[in-house]
C-alpha cells in the first residue's frame, strides 16, 4: 500500500506513506523482518520525502484508517458503518425521518397513554406520567394512587375484650 510521489526505482521512491509487507526482498527501505511486518513508513516532514532519507522517515507500530464520509456528517444523532454502507440512527425515543438523516421524537403518550394510569406528559426522546390532583404516583412510575386507600394507618385503635 503507497501513497507515493513517484515510484521511479529504489534510489528515486518518494512519497508520504507506505505499509510494506515483503519482509526481506524489495527495495532496502522497503524490508523488514518478518516479526516487524507489516513494515509502516511515514513521511516526518510536511512534504513528501525519498524513502532512503532515513532522518526523515518515521516507522509507526500501527496504522488507524479514518473515513470521514458526507453522508455521516449530516447524521443529527449517529452514524454507523454497517453492510458496506453509512447508516444514520436515532438515540433512543427518537426515530429515523423520512429523509434518512434527521430523528423526530416519538410520542410515547399517544400509543395507550404511555402505559400511565392518568396524566403522560412528552418530553424530548422521553415522556413522564404524573397523576390528577388528589392522587400520588405509585413506585411504578406509572400508576396513580388513592392516598386515602392506600395509606397504612399510623394508629390501630385497641378494643376492650371485657
Amino acid at each position: 500500500f503507497f501513497i507515493n510521489r513517484s515510484y521511479d526505482g529504489c534510489p528515486l521512491d518518494f512519497g508520504w506513506f507506505i505499509v510494506a509487507e515483503a519482509g526481506l526482498v524489495g527495495c532496502d527501505w522497503e524490508q523488514a523482518p518478518l516479526e516487524q511486518l507489516p513494515n509502516i513508513l511515514f513521511s516526518r516532514t510536511s512534504t513528501y520525502v525519498n524513502w532512503n532519507d532515513r532522518p526523515n522517515v518515521g516507522t509507526a507500530d500501527r496504522m488507524i484508517i479514518y473515513i470521514d464520509s458526507e453522508r455521516c456528517g449530516k447524521c443529527e444523532h449517529n452514524c454507523e458503518y454497517t453492510n458496506g454502507e453509512f447508516q444514520c440512527s436515532c438515540n433512543s425515543g427518537y426515530i429515523l425521518n423520512e429523509n434518512g438523516t434527521s430523528c423526530d421524537d416519538i410520542n410515547e403518550c399517544s400509543v395507550q397513554n404511555g402505559g400511565c394510569g392518568q396524566i403522560c406528559t412528552n418530553t424530548d426522546g422521553s415522556f413522564q406520567c404524573s397523576c390528577n390532583p388528589g392522587y400520588i404516583l405509585n413506585d411504578n412510575g406509572r400508576a396513580c394512587d388513592d392516598p386515602c386507600l392506600t395509606a397504612t394507618p399510623i394508629y390501630e385503635p385497641h378494643r376492650s375484650t371485657a
